[in-house]
């Protein structure tokens, strides 16, 4: 199997390969953008020092970031939430901790190796501050800023950005679950209760992030991430008819999720749902599909007691009101029928937190296929058992969860949800079914 075309301004999220002498192909898309799309140039997701400046190799972006720790990102292209070619945002942030400013103990540090995707290289900054380390990585596309505790701080913690420029910097998201304040009359402080850092199991990290995109068009752009109805307390049937209440689009790690109530028995506190899409615009509409695989790198399952020790996961349409952002709202547009027949068991061990760091393949089932748009995007989702089937945990405990972690584009390339679709062109032949999940 050769390619045939590799990522280029007509698909840059998409690579097309085929077997000679046939009209064959195989379409392999990803969420992430892996080129421009003004000249085709490959993105490359990395710092380089010049002198007293940081600066970001080819991405959709330019950023630069001083050895104090001020950061100037624009964009290269108008973008689909509005913001024009060269808008600007820059900022400078004052850590805060208790009521006491806490300054930076160390130079920004260019880290050999990306700590959530050993793959990468280069790409992430470190300052230290001694009560937590202040990281700025990319990726292609992506730009977050992520202020790391690995310990309980000594009070409430603010982070002021300082922001002034047109361009928006998404703040308020940062590890599940974690209460983050937006405040200030500009919007750009972060402010975290210290009791809601103290709860946390795992190191916890706050911060701005933004999102970039090869166009301004909106319908050629892709999201992932997960939607919620949580901090409730009701029956499993109630919580999956209700309205959402959460989004998340901007972190490593979409969830499936299901958590038992604090206290009232038989009831439940919140349930997650995943969204992933795709742009498949590039099969074209007169070309036939004969099957499909969707990829998911399922990082961690958390296995509750008596649920027959395993639970299913099943692949769903979705049809969030945006392609480039999740709201709460999209809760409610995952469907109802399986595009993989049956679902998939994702463990089968006892009760645990069970680092899975596996691809699941799912092969889609005709219901799935007809799910995917020759012309557009593709609009996926994935449900647990719980949720399709409403079937509630076997025995009830208080705060018993069954959690899925998915890896999201933001994790970066080896690790993001990937749809491999085979197709035939006119008068070509069948193309072997053969796996690869991606860069």
């Amino acid at each position: 199997m050769q390619l045939l075309e590799d990522y280029n301004v007509a698909h840059p999220y998409a690579q097309i390969f085929g077997v000679p002498n046939t009209n064959a192909r195989r379409l392999e898309v990803g969420g992430l953008p892996m080129c421009r799309k003004d000249d085709g140039s490959k993105l490359v997701a990395g710092w380089e020092r010049n002198g007293d400046t940081i600066y970001a190799k080819n991405n959709l972006f330019e950023v630069n970031i001083t050895l104090a720790g001020r950061v100037a990102l624009s964009c290269v292209n108008d973008q689909p939430n509005g913001s024009k070619k060269n808008d600007e945002a820059v900022w400078q942030p004052n850590l805060v901790v208790g009521g006491e400013e806490v300054a930076a103990v160390s130079e920004p540090v260019i880290l050999e190796t990306d700590p959530m995707n050993e793959n990468y290289h280069d790409n992430v900054l470190e300052i230290d501050y001694g009560v937590c380390k202040r990281r700025l990585r990319i990726i292609e596309g992506r730009f977050r800023e992520m202020w790391i505790f690995a310990e309980t701080p000594s009070g409430d913690i603010e982070v002021r950005h300082n922001k002034s420029g047109k361009l928006p910097l998404k703040l308020g998201h940062g590890s599940t679950d974690l209460d983050i304040e937006v405040i200030g009359e500009n919007r750009d402080i972060e402010k975290v209760v210290r009791q809601n850092i103290q709860a946390a199991i795992k190191a916890t990290h706050i911060g701005g992030s933004g999102t970039f995109y090869p166009d301004a068009n909106a319908e050629t752009n892709t999201v992932d991430g997960y939607v919620s109805r949580s901090g409730v307390d009701e029956a499993l049937a109630t919580i999956i008819a209700g309205a959402g209440t959460a989004a998340n689009d901007s972190g490593t790690n979409m969830l499936a999720a299901l958590r038992a109530a604090y206290v009232t028995v038989g009831q439940y506190q919140y349930l997650h749902r995943s969204i992933f899409l795709f742009d498949t615009s590039s099969i074209g509409s007169s070309n036939t599909l004969t099957g499909a695989v969707l990829s998911l790198y399922i990082s961690q399952v958390q296995v509750p007691i008596n649920t027959n020790n395993y639970y299913r996961t099943y692949i769903v349409s979705s049809n969030p009101a945006s392609n480039t952002a999740l709201v709460a709202a999209d809760y409610s547009t995952l469907g109802s029928t399986s595009f993989c027949d049956g679902g998939l068991y994702v463990c089968t061990t006892a009760e645990a937190v069970v680092n899975y760091n596996l691809y699941q393949y799912y092969d889609l089932n005709s219901s799935g296929l007809s799910n995917i748009s020759k012309t557009s995007v593709s609009k996926f989702g994935l449900k647990t058992g719980f949720d399709m089937n409403t079937t509630a945990f076997n025995t009830w405990t208080a705060n018993k969860e069954a959690t899925i972690n998915i890896s999201t584009a933001d994790r970066g390339a080896s690790y993001r949800p990937l749809l491999t679709v085979y197709y035939d062109e006119p008068s070509g032949g069948r193309i072997p079914r053969i796996r690869n999940h991606g860069v």
